[in-house]
């Protein structure tokens, strides 16, 4: 497994399990997306997972201070290099 795992502000993160084409979000028991709050709580969460990479996604800042039309477009990804 694949797992990606989107910023998308301060403290808020989702994580996805990612194979080939399929994302899906890692749910709660009322399937629900969970909301991380750190890369370590994420990293807690998965421990004993089968996971192959862990990457890390996020928007650039400039795009979400000045609301820039592209907004969304600019991420850049990180290779967390957890496993």
């Amino acid at each position: 497994m694949n797992l990606l795992v989107e910023s998308l502000e301060g403290d808020i993160y989702l994580a996805f399990e990612v194979q080939g084409d399929r994302k899906q979000a890692l749910l709660d028991n009322q399937n629900k997306p969970i909301k991380f709050h750190s890369l370590k709580q994420i990293r807690d969460y998965c421990e004993g997972m089968s996971i192959d990479t862990a990457l890390l996604q996020h928007n650039s800042a400039y795009d979400e201070m000045c609301g820039s039309q592209s907004m969304g477009q600019n991420s850049m990804t990180i290779d967390l290099k957890w496993y």
